[in-house]
Parts: structure tokens; sequence; C-alpha cells
């Protein structure tokens, strides 16, 4: 009883100093038009076959994953889109960037690395 015990209080220090969620992390990045100018506003989308992770586009840059443990992006690869449209509707990046079957991009979340994802978009 006492090992069982023991076993259980290192596995707990263990995650405590290791982090219980190391396998998601913070991902940033940027949206740019091939001219280098940014994309105002939107969302971008890492997707996998079982989920979807968002991040809002503020004047071309966006993160996903929070500060909070568990928020973060779990390792792995990702197809992405892009959907951004202004205030009245207009699309600010061709309609092939909405579908993950014809955006094109790609990337992989890995761990210990920053996870700075620079995506270029052509213009509409």
């Amino acid at each position: 009883m006492l090992k069982q015990l023991g076993l259980i209080l290192v596995l707990i220090a263990a995650c405590f100093v290791s982090g219980c969620n190391s396998g998601q992390v913070k991902g940033t990045g940027t949206v740019k038009y091939q001219s280098g100018e940014p994309v105002p506003s939107g969302m971008v989308i890492f997707s996998t076959d079982a989920n979807q992770y968002t991040g809002e586009i503020k004047n071309g840059t966006f993160t996903l994953g929070g500060v909070k443990p568990g928020s973060g992006l779990p390792l792995g690869n990702y197809k992405v889109t892009v959907q951004a449209t202004d205030a009245n509707d207009k699309l600010l990046v061709p309609i092939k960037y909405n579908a993950v079957s014809t955006s094109g991009l790609s990337y992989e979340v890995k761990q210990g690395e920053k996870n700075v994802f620079d995506i270029v978009v052509d213009k509409p």
C-alpha cells in the first residue's frame, strides 16, 4: 500500500515538474498576401480528422491556444484553412482557402519548437 502511495506521489510530482499537458502547445503566426501586406481580419482554422482549432486574425497575426494548460494545440499534422471577409462580406482571400481540400496549406505542430506559422495567401 505504501509503495502504491509513493508511486502515485512521484507521478503527481512529475506531472507538476514537466507539465501535465506537455503534448499541447501554443501556436502563433501571420497571414499575409504575397505582396507582404497583412490580411486585416478573419479566422485561421487548423484541422485534423477529429478536431478543429481556430485563431482570430487581427491585422495579419493570430494565436492558437491560450495561457491555461490544456488550451493549446495537440502535437501533430494539420490541414489549414483561412476564412476572411470584410464588413460587407467581400472575400479578403480567395475561396479556395476556405476548404482543406483546396487550400493547399498544411503545418506540423512540434514539441520543443516555437510553432510560428507564416501563412502566405493570394489576393482575391
